[in-house]
């Protein structure tokens, strides 16, 4: 039986969906049961479903995956008479049709045709939950933020007393600064999508073995303290902004070089009524035709 090359596999997968601007990252479900046993034990959200050595993907979408999916949708959602999901359904089968064609040319599943099952795709935003910033930091692909990582207990006070004033005060937490997952490059204009397994593919990560090239990522440390602060506060006082996605430079300077949603892509998920989503939707198919 040949053993699964997960370097090639994990290069193919990018590839194949870098097409429609996702993509993926591997890491074994151990390093994410782990590091939720010693953050959270008493909800650790553990993956129950697939062995603790075996590989599994992270992937997210980035800023113009939105327009992927307008597309996809113009081809495929109307002639579903308007029942596909514009966001679940399409980016689903965007990817189930993309890791298909990627399985017949790893000779690992291509050569083990008789496995039903060989891989299996959780929409993150779905039961079973699991902790998507957790996934984002055993893969090495964000930098997750707390109020307690910039160091400053008064800072932190502050920053509750302002967020309690704007809050209900019938919300439980209405004091409470919640953290933040942060890309290097797309800062926050991306979205966790998926975790795809593969149980078969199974690493014990020894020296010398198959999974020697799988090593667990030092967690990611890119954030000054300022921009982490900056960073907090636009995502608890002012979210639907969105100025927490962009990131800054040492000057306090956007940086042009953060990737970012398109204007009509931030006007879309800022918009709440499913009836203007619709319209939205006919009039991109209609200019999109034209």
């Amino acid at each position: 039986m040949p053993s699964c090359d997960v370097k090639e596999l994990s290069t193919k997968l990018e590839q194949r969906l870098a097409e429609v601007d996702l993509h993926c990252n591997p890491f074994l479900v151990k390093w994410y049961n782990d590091l939720r046993m010693q953050v959270a034990p008493a909800n650790p959200q553990l993956i129950e479903s697939a062995p603790e050595d075996s590989v599994a993907f992270l992937i997210l979408a980035g800023p113009s995956n939105f327009e992927s999916v307008v597309s996809y949708w113009n081809q495929k959602g109307w002639q579903k008479g308007m029942k596909m999901n514009f966001v679940d359904d399409a980016v689903t089968e965007m990817v189930t049709s993309r890791v298909e064609a990627t399985m017949e040319t790893i000779p690992f599943f291509r050569d083990n045709s008789s496995e039903k099952h060989p891989w299996r795709l959780q929409n993150l935003d779905e039961p079973p939950y699991l902790h998507s910033q957790t996934v984002g930091t055993v893969t090495g692909v964000t930098q997750h933020l707390e109020p307690k990582d910039v160091g400053d207990d008064e800072w932190v006070r502050e920053l509750e007393d302002e967020i309690k004033a704007q809050r209900s005060e019938t919300d439980f937490l209405s004091s409470k600064a919640f953290g933040l997952s942060v890309h290097p490059q797309m800062g926050g204009w991306f979205v966790f999508r998926f975790v795809l397994f593969f149980p078969s593919v199974r690493l014990s990560g020894e020296e010398g073995s198959e999974g020697a090239s799988l090593r667990l990522p030092p967690p990611l440390s890119f954030l000054s303290i300022e921009e982490k602060k900056r960073l907090l506060e636009e995502y608890n006082l002012r979210p639907n902004e969105s100025y927490w996605r962009d990131l800054h430079g040492p000057e306090g300077e956007p940086l042009e070089s953060c990737r970012a949603y398109s204007a009509e892509a931030y006007l879309y998920f800022h918009t709440r009524q499913p009836g203007v989503r619709k319209r939205f939707l006919e009039l991109k198919r209609r200019q999109m035709a034209a």
